[in-house]
């Protein structure tokens, strides 16, 4: 069956509620998200850590890996897109979910013992948002505490752009950039990486071949002083 490109402009509630649950076949098997989250596993000092799962999608593969036994880490994530969240309170049941955006998300300063982000600063945002959430994160962090953060790296502010057949305004920042502002916030990066990955948009009903593209996806694994 042909997508049809759609040519209505998203925000990014609307952009991953036409997805749903399909964007969770598309992007699963992901080896360097797979190993982010096994280097975060075998980081955290005891179970039951407190973290906080940035764009949580539909729970899986980040929430459920860490919320399960025997890790058993109290996992809350958040995320605009209803219709991925109602997935989630399926496939991660002992994490807890918060239909907010994370501008608008609040906490104690150091309430965290991890925080992870994958993909989520990158539709129907600024780049100086990107830095204030960036400076948030690491208020929420306890000292000690880690970011597991991912992203498609780009110098790019409010560049319309279409993904898997859908428009939407996309802003970012490079590499260079990531590291010159974690560097500014005074944490330690652990480690980095860019790893190209294509998304499984065809086999999980999303768009047609000629709507996806290969993209290069930025990790980064830092520790608050």
């Amino acid at each position: 069956m042909a997508h049809p490109e759609d040519h209505h402009t998203h925000t990014l509630a609307s952009l991953y509620d036409s997805i749903g649950a399909r964007y969770e076949k598309a992007y699963a098997n992901n080896p360097a998200q797979q190993k982010s989250l096994e280097w975060l596993l075998s980081h955290l000092p005891r179970a039951g850590c407190k973290i906080l799962d940035i764009g949580c999608g539909t729970g899986r593969p980040v929430a459920l890996a860490l919320s399960r036994p025997p890790h058993h880490h109290q996992v809350h994530g958040i995320d605009v897109s209803e219709s991925m969240l109602s997935v989630a309170r399926l496939s991660a049941p002992s994490a807890s979910f918060e239909l907010t955006d994370v501008r608008d998300f609040q906490s104690d300063s150091e309430s965290f013992d991890a925080v992870t982000s994958y993909f989520a600063l990158l539709v129907d945002i600024s780049q100086d948002e990107i830095k204030q959430i960036m400076q948030n994160i690491f208020t929420w962090l306890r000292p000690g505490g880690l970011l597991v953060f991912s992203t498609v790296p780009a110098d790019i502010e409010q560049d319309a752009q279409s993904w898997l057949g859908r428009r939407a305004i996309f802003t970012s920042l490079s590499e260079e950039q990531y590291m010159e502002l974690l560097k500014q916030l005074g944490v330690v990066v652990e480690y980095s990486h860019v790893e190209n990955f294509m998304p499984k948009a065809v086999e999980a009903g999303i768009c047609d071949a000629a709507q996806v593209t290969e993209e290069p996806q930025l990790f980064i694994y830092a520790r608050k002083l």
